[in-house]
């Protein structure tokens, strides 16, 4: 469910999922997603996929 956020589109999607509602908040998804670009450097974060977190990176 990582990514699933509560916009429209996400808590419709969550029927499917058998949830009332996504589980991350817009303001949280807007918080993770300043926190990674304020700590990522084009050195080590180029070109690379993050969960909610930088700490999280997934390869492709």
């Amino acid at each position: 469910m990582l990514g699933h956020v509560q916009t429209d589109m996400g808590d419709l999607a969550s029927d499917a999922f058998g949830l009332e509602f996504a589980p991350i908040t817009i303001d949280q998804c807007t918080r993770d997603t300043a926190e990674i670009i304020e700590k990522s450097t084009k050195q080590d974060h180029s070109g690379k996929f993050f969960d909610r977190t930088i700490d999280s990176i997934y390869l492709w």
